[in-house]
């Protein structure tokens, strides 16, 4: 069949309004169950859904945890020299630490420092120390600022 006889069929426009009304068909089945709502397996029954109203207690974020913020002051004799805070996972942060009887040396959390406390967590101005049991924090010293007049 040539082109001029496909031009005078008269057959052919119907045969095009019909493929078209079929690509229509489809088009709109597949945008209509896009918003149908699947019923869901038989695994998630109601009672293993958690409703809405326990969304504050996801925690999504980690839990606040101010413990850290209250600790008492340490009574060992101990003075916090530095502090060269690691942001790399890999690689650990140091606590300079120095007493009476010791010179100042670096240690990592874990680690025993003098007065046979154990190191816990290093922040960026202070350190949380576990001492006989209790947690305890050293914090770094602030110098006064003095103006002369």
């Amino acid at each position: 069949m040539t082109l001029d006889q496909l031009k005078n069929d008269n057959r052919v426009p119907l045969a095009l309004i019909a493929l078209m009304g079929l690509l229509l068909i489809f088009y709109l089945y597949d945008l209509v169950t896009d918003f149908i709502i699947p019923t869901p397996p038989a695994a998630l029954t109601a009672s293993r859904l958690e409703p809405i109203s326990k969304i504050s207690q996801w925690h999504m974020f980690g839990e606040y945890n101010d413990s850290l913020a209250n600790l008492p002051q340490t009574q060992l004799q101990l003075t916090l020299q530095g502090v060269m805070l690691s942001l790399d996972k890999g690689s650990p942060s140091y606590a300079i630490i120095s007493s009476p009887s010791k010179p100042a040396k670096a240690y990592k959390v874990g680690d025993t420092i003098p007065g046979d406390a154990t190191l816990e967590k290093i922040l960026k101005n202070e350190i949380v120390i576990n001492y006989q049991g209790i947690m305890q924090s050293l914090k770094l010293p602030v110098p006064k600022l003095t103006f002369a007049e």
